[in-house]
């Protein structure tokens, strides 16, 4: 990131910025800037700012902000702040289930999603989709509202034989409606959002548009930052839509 500072006051990673700021690179105390200085701007409307500096004071631009940073009233745009709000509260919250590996060689990592059950058959196909075809023991872990794991004596679990094409939906005895960790040997972990038939296409549809405007982001995000930002949507979507019982 480099040091940056708007209106003359240090930026820290992550937090707001006065609407009609001026951001500047701010000058080494030998006078230097550099070309690894970057900074990153998400705005409330969902667009970005960006700037890079070069090893030339000349050619480390300022970034005038639009005078009005209010979020419009639309839906999705409130969702996005929601969601921003709750990262910048509980970082650690947002982060740590991701690097969960249960075996020490990681064959890739399930995908944070929405998921579709519909009289106990689970459609898993958008969880597994960036994973090699194998056979997955897999199961779901409840999580509450603030994205913690919950105790159970018994978790629902079914046997994925993933071929990399699609899937017809899988009975899972027991489970339910709402937020669970999907694990699996050798899989770091993801969070999903199991939603009834009645409720699936709208949040489904919810959670493709947050899925776009961080991948919008780019090389300017982190890919770690990115399924942060992404298990918190689904934490605050599970929180705006619970799900009915099936």
């Amino acid at each position: 990131m480099g040091p940056w500072s708007v209106n003359g006051k240090a930026i820290a990673r992550g937090q707001s910025l006065p609407a009609g700021g001026i951001v500047r690179a701010v000058q080494s105390p030998g006078g230097a800037f550099s070309s690894e200085w970057r900074i990153h701007i998400a705005l409330l409307d969902g667009k970005t700012l960006d700037a890079k500096c070069s090893n030339e004071a000349s050619r480390c631009y300022f970034i005038a902000l639009p005078d009005n940073l209010s979020p419009s009233s639309s839906p999705m745009n409130r969702l996005l702040e929601a969601v921003r709000r709750l990262v910048l509260r509980q970082p650690e919250t947002y982060t740590a289930a991701m690097t969960r590996v249960s075996f020490v060689q990681s064959v890739g990592a399930f995908e944070n999603a929405v998921l579709e059950l519909d009289e106990r058959r689970l459609d898993v196909n958008a969880v597994f989709a960036d994973l090699p075809a194998g056979n997955y023991e897999t199961q779901f872990v409840p999580v509450d509202s603030q994205g913690h794991e919950l105790n159970s004596a018994h978790n629902p679990s079914v046997t994925v034989v993933w071929k990399r094409q699609h899937l017809a939906p899988l009975l899972v005895p027991g489970l339910q409606p709402g937020l669970h960790d999907a694990e699996s040997r050798a899989v770091a972990t993801a969070l999903v959002l199991v939603a009834d038939r009645q409720r699936f296409p709208a949040t489904a549809d919810s959670y493709a548009r947050i899925s776009a405007t961080a991948t919008s982001w780019g090389a300017n995000v982190s890919d770690a930052e990115r399924k942060a930002f992404l298990r918190a949507a689904l934490i605050e979507l599970a929180a705006s839509t619970p799900s009915k019982q099936p």
